[in-house]
């Protein structure tokens, strides 16, 4: 039942990806990256106007009506370009969200690292059940407000249906990596699996190299962290190559 409540955030991001691709004109690989800035952008100043809980609802009622009128047939009956969503980033990042999913759906994984557990998991936990920015919570003890609320509002939105768990984090945060892989994959196209396909391999490694760099000389669980650091970095790249690839 979780794996499906995810799966509907994921739905309701399709279709607002399908709206910027087959109606606003922008390419497929570039539009998760695009969408999720969105989604968190709006939710940030619902949360900072006390509104998070109606904006999630606008929110999703937008993706539904966008996405809805991008995937069906227009006046005329003019069929939308289907093949424009299929893209080598695109398909990297649905098929790698996809899988996450359904692998951490399986695990089960939980915050266990002392920050990790005590701030931030429960930084986005507040955030589930009071339909609130964790930042205004009355917690009973000084709150070390260090986390960027908009990482918690991503969470927040994969985690709105269902339960809270952890392993929601560690999904919300990993999309955001696979946008920024699809970022940098850009325009390639199919035929051009020489590049597209080493590539993907060379982001899956990026953010081992962050956290070996920075932490420690063992591997560590890049792709299972609900701390900001390596989301925020992630996220700063992203933006560039989403830049490079708008200005081709």
């Amino acid at each position: 039942m979780e794996l499906l409540c995810v799966l509907g955030g994921m739905a309701a991001l399709f279709l607002l990806c399908a709206f910027l691709t087959l109606k606003a004109g922008l390419h497929s690989a570039l539009a998760p990256l695009t969408a999720l800035s969105l989604i968190v952008t709006w939710l940030t100043f619902c949360g900072v106007a006390d509104l998070l809980l109606p904006g999630m609802w606008v929110l999703l009622a937008a993706c539904a009506v966008l996405g809805a009128g991008a995937l069906l047939p227009g006046k005329g009956g003019a069929r939308p370009d289907f093949r424009a969503l299929f893209t080598p980033g695109a398909a990297l990042f649905w098929g790698l969200c996809l899988a996450c999913a359904v692998y951490f759906f399986i695990r089960q994984p939980m915050a266990t690292a002392w920050d990790e557990l005590n701030l931030w998991a429960t930084a986005v936990k507040v955030t589930k059940y009071n339909n609130r920015l964790y930042t205004t919570a009355v917690l009973g003890w000084p709150w070390q407000a260090t986390q960027n609320p908009g990482l918690s509002l991503l969470a927040y939105f994969f985690s709105f249906f269902g339960s809270y768990a952890d392993w929601k984090i560690y999904f919300a945060y990993d999309a955001l990596f696979f946008a920024v892989f699809g970022a940098v994959l850009g325009g390639l196209r199919w035929a051009q699996y020489r590049i597209s396909v080493p590539l993907a391999a060379v982001l899956w490694c990026v953010p081992y190299f962050f956290t070996t760099y920075n932490h420690t000389i063992y591997l560590n669980t890049a792709y299972m962290s609900a701390y900001g650091d390596i989301p925020a970095g992630m996220v700063l790249g992203g933006a560039a190559a989403l830049w490079l690839a708008l200005r081709r």
